[in-house]
């Protein structure tokens, strides 16, 4: 599916809409939770929880 929000042709992942969805800011808009950006960019844009992002950046993996 594509992105609402990134660049022409970024690829989006949504939560279905028979599950729950959970807090609002766990989107980044409707139930688009990321998306990744065509090449030669492709990079992946993700919401995470404060406290996976930390996570996430202190491992080197954001």
């Amino acid at each position: 599916m594509e992105s609402k929000i990134s660049v022409p042709d970024a690829t989006a992942l949504w939560l279905d809409e028979s599950v729950l969805a959970g807090p609002k800011e766990a989107f980044i808009i409707e139930r688009e939770f990321a998306h990744m950006h065509p090449r030669p960019d492709s990079s992946l844009h993700l919401h995470l929880p404060l406290e996976l992002a930390v996570y996430a950046i202190s491992g080197g993996w954001a």
